[in-house]
């Protein structure tokens, strides 16, 4: 998913245009299909998360080293467009854990700016610290309404981790260009080491009764745990960074719902 948001709407369609004149400045090697990543690279650039890196050595592998002056790799050419891409910088950088990644991107010489947000549903919706991701109205870019969250689910059922994208012009122009915008989702798999299946069933073989404790979403943790021989029923899934040391496996199925849910 990488097209700007569409909507019948007049409102929201007098914000796809704020971001369309935006993205018409995006540096030539940046296709149509690659903007979602390309924004989600520029936010992470300063990120220390392992998922950050491996979202920026992604963007690498297309563009090189400099993502604010890229060239196509696969080009016989390595020649970058200095002029297109030199009036571009970032800055306001934000690290929320648990929740994603902040940045501006400044095009200088157009005196216009975009926010980019990536990381969970809730906070690319622009949704801060606390808010209801449920209360997200129906508003996607391009296809069905809720393509996005389809796609994520899709991606965590194979045990990746689904990363939103999402755009908001700081063109004061209107009130409904505030809005943030879904523009694509990043699927990122962790690969499993060879020998975790061995060394659960190992331990299993000692009576010693095996859980998992993860920040992931549920689904992925699920499809995680069922490949290397974990019970669903003894994942801890979307548990906060300071408190994965700090659970106590609950005796009971309820308890142990409850309790998941509190993480």
């Amino acid at each position: 998913m990488s097209e700007l948001v569409k909507n019948n709407d007049d409102g929201a369609a007098i914000a796809s245009e704020t971001l369309k004149r935006f993205l018409q400045s995006l540096p030539p090697a940046v296709k149509q299909s690659d903007v979602a990543l390309w924004f989600a690279c520029c936010a992470e650039l300063r990120s220390e998360h392992p998922l950050g890196n491996a979202i920026l050595n992604s963007g690498k592998e297309i563009w090189g080293h400099d993502i604010l002056n890229p060239y196509a790799k696969g080009s016989v050419s390595k020649k970058r467009e200095d002029g297109a891409t030199k009036q571009l910088s970032i800055s306001d950088f934000q690290v929320v854990p648990g929740r994603g990644v902040q940045c501006t991107v400044n095009r200088i010489d157009m005196d216009s700016s975009c926010i980019v947000r990536v990381g969970n549903r809730a906070w690319v919706h622009g949704f801060e610290e606390g808010g209801d991701a449920s209360l997200v109205p129906v508003q996607e870019n391009g296809g069905s309404a809720n393509q996005a969250d389809e796609d994520v689910e899709s991606l965590r059922t194979q045990g990746q981790i689904g990363v939103y994208v999402s755009v908001k012009s700081t063109d004061a122009e209107s009130e409904i260009g505030s809005n943030f915008y879904i523009i694509g989702i990043i699927g990122i798999l962790d690969p499993i080491k060879k020998e975790a299946k061995s060394t659960v069933a190992a331990l299993q073989s000692m009576d010693i009764d095996v859980w998992m404790c993860t920040g992931d979403h549920e689904l992925t943790a699920q499809a995680v745990a069922r490949q290397i021989g974990i019970d669903e029923k003894k994942c801890m899934f979307q548990c906060q960074a300071g408190r994965k040391g700090r659970f106590d496996p609950a005796p009971s199925e309820k308890e142990s719902s409850e309790r998941a849910q509190r993480f």
